[in-house]
């Protein structure tokens, strides 16, 4: 399925809750170009993890950049040693922000042009 547009670059944002299933945004991860960024966000690794498995013979790289949050959801903590690359940040529990919202301020802080289209 052709969506009739491209995405140039784009950061990835993972989160928790219930994501699409990898194979309905098929078509959209097919009009992107390049991934520029990819930011999990407490058990939005479990995604990420789904999404790396699924697409893994895709054109695009999901490999994590960031991990961050207070890690209070995610299934297995194991995982965050499969991503040795990935810059890690743990903030409490206890905390003004969500991860969710850590995440999309931590897209933000690393978007150097400040124009990078962000995919949540």
């Amino acid at each position: 399925m052709d969506l009739g547009y491209s995405v140039k670059s784009c950061t990835l944002v993972f989160i928790g809750g219930q994501a699409a299933e990898p194979a309905l945004v098929e078509p959209f991860f097919k009009s992107v170009e390049s991934i520029d960024l990819v930011i999990a966000a407490d058990s939005g690794l479990d995604t990420l993890k789904t999404y790396m498995t699924f697409f893994k013979d895709f054109h695009l790289d999901f490999s994590p950049d960031v991990l961050l949050g207070d890690m209070d959801s995610i299934s297995d903590k194991a995982l965050l040693d499969d991503f040795c690359g990935a810059k890690k940040e743990f903030y409490p529990c206890d905390k003004d922000f969500t991860d969710t919202e850590l995440a999309l301020m931590k897209a933000h802080e690393l978007d150097s042009s400040g124009k990078n289209f962000i995919v949540l």
